[in-house]
This record gives C-alpha cells, structure tokens and sequence, in this order.
C-alpha cells in the first residue's frame, strides 16, 4: 500500500507538472491566438529581453496556474492558458514599472490571483454569449493595481532606463552593450521602428529587440497573420498621422500594437481569412483611431493607461454583432478553433467544398434498381409554380421505352406494382388510399394526387409518394418506418396518365402542400458511355437514369468501425528497413465524433460512416506515421462495390502539404488559390463480383501547383472475410505495409 501511494504521488506530481508546463507555454501563445510551442518559447524569450518585467510576467503567471490547479479548475482553461494569460500581463506591467522588494512580490502574488479570479468570472460571463475573455481581466486587474499603488509608499516606481547602459553592462556585460548599440544605430525608417516597438509593447517591452523576435516568431508561425499586423498597424498608423497631424501617441506609448492584436483577431482568427475580412480590419481600424483618442481623452483625467482597451471593445463590439446577424456577408466566423488563421481558411474552405450540400437529414431514392426521370424542376406537364420541385420516376428498356407489348394497359409499364420505398426514416403523418389505377392516357384530376403517403423525416421537412396501386399500401398513421421500408406498390391513381411514381419534398404535413427544393443524398447516374457516376447531395435532371447505392457485405463490415474496437497491425517499413506492432483503437471524443486513435505518434483522425460512404472529416497530429499516411489514403470510401465508380475528394491543404511553394501559397491563400489537394479512389481486383470475399481497392492523393506536381501518395486497401487485412502505402519518404494480426 505505501509503494502505490508513492507511485501514485510520484504520477500526479507528475501530471501536475506537465499540466503547468504546458499552461506556462500557451499563456504566453494565447496573447497571439496561437497554441504552438516554438513560437510560445520565442515569446518567453522576448519578454526577458526586459529581465525584470519577464521574471515577474513568468512568476505571476506560475501563481496564477499553481491555484487554478489547487482550486481544481477544468483542466482545459489551465491547459490552454485562457486562466493564465491575464496573469501573465499584469506581472509584465509590475516588472516594467516597479522596482523588485519584498512587498512588490507579495503584491504581485496577490494581484495574479485576484486576475485570476477575475478571469473566472468574466469567461464564464463571455461563455453564454459565445464571445472570448481577451485580456478584460487584465485591464481590471492593473488599473486596479496603478490605483492602489498610489497609497502604498512601500511600493516604489522603478529608475530602470535612466541609467540603461549601466544595466545593460550589468545584465550581459560589453558585448550586449555594444548589441544594443548597434541595433540603436541601425538605420530603420520611424514607421517599421515604431512598428517593431509596438509589438514588443504587447509585452511591456519597448525595444526593437523584442519586435523583432516577435515578428519572426508570427511570420513562421503565420504569414496570414504576418500580413494581418502590417495591414492592420500601418493603417492605423497613417490614419492617425493623418487626422491628427501628430504621431506623438502613437510613438511614444506605442498603443499601435491595439492596431496589430485586433487585425490578426478580426482577420484570420475569429474570423476565416478573406479578401472580406482584410477588408473589415482597413474600414475597422480607423473606428479603432477615434476610439482610441476618445478613451485617451477620458483616461488621461484619472492618469491611467488605455492599452488593450480599444482592442478588446472593438473585437467584441464586432463579434457580437456578426454572431446576430442571420447572412454572413461573406464574413465567416470560425467554428472550430484551429489557432493558426492558415488552418482556419484550409478547413473552412475543404468543409465548404465537401459539404456545402450536405443535409442534416439523408434523404434517398424510393425503389430499387435503375429509374428514368420523366420530369424534374419546371416539368412540362405538371411540376410548376409552387409544385416545381419535385421528380416523377419511370422505368425504361434499353430502347428508352417505358412499357412492353403495346403499352395500353397499366400492366404492360415495366414500373407498375414495383414496391415504392421510404426515402428516410420518418413517421406516417397521412394516408390516402382506395383510389383506382386510371387507363393509360387518362387522369383523374378530382383526386389529383391518387393514392398517397406522407412521411414527417424532421421539423419542418416532409416527404410525399402519390400515384400508389389501390390497397397495396402497407403502412397507416402513426407508423415509423426506416429508410428502405416498403410502402406500397408503383400505380397509376390520381392525375397519372401511365404509372410512375411522383416523389416530392415539403415543409408542411399536407397532401396539397407547396413543394421544397432538397436535394437526394446518393445515387449513381449511368452515363453516355454505360459507366456509373457517382452524385452527393444533388438534384438529379430529366433523362437521367439513376439508380440507389446498394452497400456491398464485404465492405460494409470491414467499415463497420464501432467504439472500443482495438486493431493491431504489424508493420513493415521498407524506407527505414524495419519492423514494430502498432495499435489502433476506434473511440469517440468528448462531442460523440467517432475517431481512430494512435497512442504511439499521438494521433487523432475522426470519421464518419453514413451508411453509403466512409469518410474522414479530419486529423490531428504529427504528420508522420501510418495513421496519417491512412489519412490521407483512406480519406473516403463506397461501401458498395461498383467497378467503374471513380471517387474524388479534395483535402485541407496544410494536412496534405508541407512543400515551401504551400508556405508561400499561405500568403496569397485569402485572396486566390493556386494548390490543391486531391484524392482519387477505384476499385481494382475482386474474386467474386456478385458475391466477393476477397476484394482490393487503390487511391491516390497528389498535390500540386497548376501543372507541377508536388508529392503523390498512393494507396492500396485488401478486405478479407469482412476485414481490412493489409494496407500498403507509399509517399514521400514513406513506404509502409501493415498486415492485421488481430483485436
């Protein structure tokens, strides 16, 4: 008992410590909307070009994080710096202005935790109205704490800076005089000095050092954002000069870096980067000017500094109001945060072209086998006006004709008394029934419909089937049926002149009701040339022949990924000549999303398997080892075996790319594209095509830059009795083939 509780103190010290490393690391990130390491170590270091300021910064913030985890605060806000960052600044602020005694440190330590205690309360404030904390906290905090202070004699205003060679030569010695010196003596125009300053500023650091540092650090980090602060900056800049006929403010308090946080914030983090929103940042950023000399104007009465203050009113101000509005404007707010205005764009674009169409309910074709469409949209007989979207479905020969014999009785069309399917899974909201089959060529206008089922599939969305054969219909009110149910049987009712069947989507639960355009999930349309094509959430036209996809056993169960499913693969690396046992295990995150986890590289990729098609939607990672090599080869599969079916699919580019043209494409990436991404799947070998047990597919994903291509990744995925046995892939510097050796 004694040698566990050691073992486990030992493991929760442990886990605490990495815990506040990696708060100490995004607290500092944070302050640029970003969760990368390096770039939270490059911003430590500028901080202690200023020691004192960056000592006091790092210790408020381990106080701050130290009684978040006492206090047993989620681990998310710790984690990722959002209960540390305010901290963080407010001991920068003491370090800049006053001197280090014992009642400065005391006081910095109770000055963290009251930031810390404001940071709590306000996020939580935030939260319901889904806008960020920012650095409110912060600016409560050291107003808070430049008032008090005023009444505490033993706290004292620091003299570093009037004697700044002296500390230098104190701190580092000649050589980081003589560096100083040099960087003094650098010939920079004022604007990219006043520039450089204004980011160290962010920090309390008010030298070209610090800028620097900082600019570089947001260049690799961003280059979208990288544009962002110059644009946003520079505008500010020149508006200010120009308005105002002095530069004072803006060189002497550095309040530009208000200009800087805001652009990188407005134009690629809480908003996907576009032409739109660098434009909002040049029409915002001037408000930001006015606002600023008005606070200043206040302000100056009480002798505080503004700081962040335009910044935070100005980003929520703006947030706030788009998140009301119902049309984006081509302005799109970021869903799922990916930190990095790069990653931001690439989702949102990959998820716009994948699934712009995509509907929350599926809904399928109504039969089996292959249909013609007689009418579509604005029919020549009867689908117009508010009746326009809809689709009446026939079955043709192979001499486009719809009936045998001589076609003049009901019996004779190929679809008459073919069972009528449930598009979706629904309830049976109305039924109408007992209405005989017209002779050809006639109608019955007093029932217009015929014999017809409604289906209530969800809020506001209804499916209706008409024109059913008499007493064939084999559902009532109430029922619940599920996708592929048969309803009833193909007929000529109502205002039929030969059988077909008419299939309509609606808002309303009437018989009579307007018709909704909605589109049909998947169907496979026969081409010119008799080979299939594939059609996701789209609206089939008049002439086309369509038909279901119908799932394939052997790759429906080898694609049957279910929660607390463990794969072991033993895996043969040809590039690096050897061999290691990986396991995978299929889970759900914290929303429900089922996901493949690697605990070996650390990897996540989440999937979604609807019935027809496995896909996955994303990864999270390094980009090395085999899970991110299956996802990029396995990015989308038909779980049903059609030879000449030919999948294609695009991938977020920064997943699929680390060329340098893609760092370079970054910068131009809000404004055109140039590189893509594409994957390609087929099927190649199969034992058995009617009923297979062993089956093979391949697929491709190359990216390139018009005609040059950069990387190719290729795949191949072998399915034996129900299970995906062997994956073999090859990439750059990759070549890999795991063989399944069991759960």
């Amino acid at each position: 008992m004694p040698l566990l509780s050691v073992s486990y103190l030992k493991k929760t010290i442990s886990s605490n410590l990495i815990l506040l490393g990696e708060g100490i690391l995004h607290s500092y990130s944070q302050l640029f909307f970003s969760d990368n390491r390096w770039f939270a170590v490059l911003l430590m270091a500028s901080t202690f070009v200023d020691f004192n300021a960056g000592l006091s910064g790092l210790v408020a913030l381990v106080i701050a994080l130290s009684t978040a985890q006492l206090m047993h605060m989620p681990t998310s806000g710790i984690r990722f710096g959002v209960y540390g960052y305010n901290s963080l600044l407010v001991g920068l602020v003491m370090g800049s202005w006053y001197s280090y005694s014992l009642h400065f440190w005391l006081l910095l330590g109770l000055i963290s935790l009251f930031t810390l205690l404001l940071s709590v309360w306000i996020n939580a404030l935030l939260v319901k109205q889904r806008l960020p904390l920012l650095g409110l906290p912060f600016l409560i905090g050291t107003w808070t704490l430049m008032l008090a202070v005023r009444q505490f004699n033993s706290i004292l205003v620091s003299d570093r800076g009037v004697f700044i060679f002296n500390e230098l030569y104190a701190t580092g010695g000649i050589h980081l005089v003589k560096l100083v010196e040099t960087l003094r003596e650098f010939p920079l125009p004022s604007f990219l000095e006043v520039f450089l300053k204004s980011l160290g500023a962010i920090f309390f650091q008010y030298n070209i050092l610090s800028g620097a540092l900082i600019a570089i650090g947001i260049l690799i980090y961003s280059r979208i954002a990288f544009l962002l602060s110059i644009l946003g900056f520079f505008t500010g800049y020149f508006f200010y000069g120009w308005i105002s006929n002095s530069m004072g403010d803006i060189h002497y308090s550095f309040i530009g870096f208000n200009f800087i946080l805001s652009a990188i914030a407005m134009g690629g983090f809480f908003i996907v980067p576009s032409i739109r929103s660098f434009l909002l940042v040049l029409f915002i950023t001037p408000i930001m000017v006015i606002l600023l000399s008005a606070l200043s104007y206040i302000f100056l009465q009480w002798q505080l500094p503004l700081y962040s203050l335009p910044f935070n009113f100005t980003l929520l101000l703006i947030l706030f109001v788009l998140k009301l509005q119902e049309k984006s404007g081509g302005l799109y707010l970021v869903q799922i945060q990916q930190f990095q205005p790069e990653k931001n764009l690439y989702r949102h674009r990959n998820e716009l072209e994948r699934f712009a169409h995509n509907t929350w309910v599926h809904v399928h074709l109504p039969f089996f086998g292959e249909w013609t469409i007689s009418q579509d949209d604005e029919g020549k007989q009867t689908h117009l006006g508010d009746w326009k979207h809809a689709w009446d479905f026939v079955v043709k020969d192979a001499q486009n004709s719809t009936y045998r014999l001589s076609g003049t009785e009901v019996t004779h069309f190929y679809c008459y008394n073919l069972p009528v399917l449930s598009p979706a899974a629904g309830t049976v909201v109305e039924v109408l029934d007992g209405i005989e089959d017209n002779p050809i060529g006639g109608v019955n206008l007093e029932d217009n419909w015929g014999n017809a089922v409604v289906l209530y599939l969800a809020e506001g969305l209804y499916a209706k089937l008409t024109h059913f054969k008499k007493d064939t219909l084999k559902v009532k009110v109430g029922d619940y049926v599920k996708r592929g149910d048969i309803l009833g049987n193909c007929g000529n009712s109502g205002r039929s002149p030969e059988p077909h069947i008419h299939f309509q989507l609606q808002s309303t639960p009437y018989i009579g009701s307007r018709t909704l355009p909605y589109p049909l999930t998947y169907y496979l349309r026969r081409k010119a040339d008799g080979g299939l094509a594939l059609h996701s959430f789209e609206f089939p036209k008049e002439g086309d022949k369509i038909m279901p996809v119908h799932t394939t056993r052997i790759i429906r169960d080898s694609l049957d990924w279910k929660p607390g499913q463990v794969w072991l693969w033993s895996v043969e690396d040809k590039f690096k000549k050897s061999n290691y046992t990986l396991r995978w295990e299929v889970t759900t995150d914290v929303y429900g999303r089922y996901c493949l986890w690697c605990a070996t590289t650390q990897s996540t990729v989440w999937f979604v398997n609807d019935g027809v098609q496995l896909y996955f939607t994303w990864y999270d990672g390094p980009r090395k080892g085999l899970l991110y090599a299956f996802y990029l080869t396995h990015y989308r599969v038909l779980q049903g075996y059609y030879p000449e079916v030919e999948l294609k699919d695009t991938l977020p580019l920064n997943k699929a790319s680390k060329d340098l043209l893609r760092y370079l494409h970054d910068a131009t990436a809000p404004f055109t594209t140039w590189m893509k991404a594409s994957y390609y799947f087929k099927f190649t070998s199969v034992d058995d095509k009617n009923n297979p047990r062993q089956l093979i597919y391949s697929t491709n994903t190359n990216t390139q830059a018009g005609n040059l291509k950069l990387s190719k990744w290729q795949g191949e995925f072998e399915l034996n009795e129900n299970q995906l046995r062997r994956i073999t892939i090859k990439g750059p510097h990759f070549n890999q083939e795991a063989l399944w050796i069991g759960e």
